[in-house]
């Protein structure tokens, strides 16, 4: 390059060519140029976060100021801004809608008589109908906002059954921890914990022999004709509830024979490690949480295609249901904290 540089100037000077002294410094400046870029390219070492200042109102990247220059000189910076102010304002407006959430005002959904208030997609509440769903299964990795969803769940459930008559069974496995601070499920129909399951899993294997003598004896096929409130059964780590044999019996017969009985099974556990295939075949509706593991997220019948991280204070969380495309929603932590 310098070497053309110098010839192009020596001819241009000596024979009063001025044009080709300029064109030999531009395409020498041109050919530097195209040096550094491509030198940074191959050196390019990923950007740190992007934020504002909270003062200064100011982009930073890293912590750094970002700088004219460097926004019109590099394309990385331009798109990972943009990137950036663009989740900055989804997160905002999810925000503000799940702030209207907890004040209860879109805690049922109008359109069912029992629906499950999950979080919000694009500022819209999600809501699952217990009846068409019928049977959950909450899958996520310790720390990922299983409890809290349950307990989100519980709330929309136990909010709405005045209206709707649905009542509400828990049986928690950590102790009790599940319905604390909650309220409105102190009258639920059964609470359980590991402490103290008494007889539950009996109790319920008799409330499903009641209601099919209950359908038998009006004629019905299905609870909604035959004046029989649904059940929302709410278990916190499927997997210990189902190494007993008892539980496992009746939770499967749950699972297969109590859609058309009007109970309804939310179970939440780690993975599907320790779940019987006959009663994860009836769990039809996933709920996968951010930072499920990518080959039981294809298990459980999803893409291949990774929840979006958890911001701030939200949790991440994708509805999987057959026949139906996948939606992905956030939801608070703090929410059962702040009933």
């Amino acid at each position: 390059m310098l070497p053309s540089l110098a010839m192009g100037l020596y001819l241009g000077f000596a024979n009063g060519m001025w044009q080709l002294a300029m064109m030999s410094v531009g395409s020498s400046l041109i050919a530097l140029l195209m040096q550094v870029r491509q030198k940074g390219q191959k050196n390019r070492q990923p950007l740190g976060p992007v934020s504002i200042h909270p003062r200064r109102q100011q982009l930073q990247i890293g912590g750094r100021r970002i700088t004219r220059c460097r926004w019109w000189l590099s394309r990385q910076t331009r798109v990972a801004v943009r990137t950036a102010v663009g989740n900055l304002i989804v997160e905002n407006a999810n925000r503000k809608a799940l702030a209207q959430a907890l004040r209860g005002i879109t805690l049922a959904d109008p359109d069912h008589g029992c629906s499950l208030f999950l979080g919000v997609q694009e500022n819209r509440p999600v809501h699952l109908d217990l009846v068409e769903a019928p049977h959950i299964f909450v899958v996520g990795p310790t720390g990922c906002g299983k409890t809290q969803l349950l307990r989100q769940m519980m709330r929309s459930v136990a909010t709405q059954s005045v209206h709707s008559g649905c009542e509400l069974a828990v049986i928690d496995f950590k102790g009790g921890a599940l319905w604390v601070g909650l309220e409105q499920v102190r009258s639920a129909w059964m609470l359980a914990s590991d402490l103290d399951l008494a007889d539950c899993w009996s109790r319920l294997g008799a409330e499903l022999s009641r209601r099919e003598q209950a359908l038998a004896i009006a004629g019905r096929a299905r609870f909604v004709d035959s004046g029989l409130a649904p059940l929302a059964i709410f278990v916190d780590e499927l997997g210990e509830a189902v190494k007993s044999q008892a539980a496992s019996s009746v939770l499967s017969s749950l699972a297969a024979r109590g859609r058309s009985l009007g109970m309804f099974l939310v179970a939440a556990n780690q993975g599907i490690s320790g779940v019987p295939r006959e009663l994860l075949l009836n769990l039809r509706t996933r709920v996968c949480l951010a930072g499920i593991d990518q080959v039981e997220l294809v298990q459980l019948g999803g893409k291949a295609r990774e929840l979006s991280k958890s911001s701030g204070n939200l949790f991440a969380a994708r509805v999987i249901k057959q026949g139906e495309n996948e939606r992905d929603f956030v939801f608070l932590p703090e929410f059962a904290g702040a009933v």
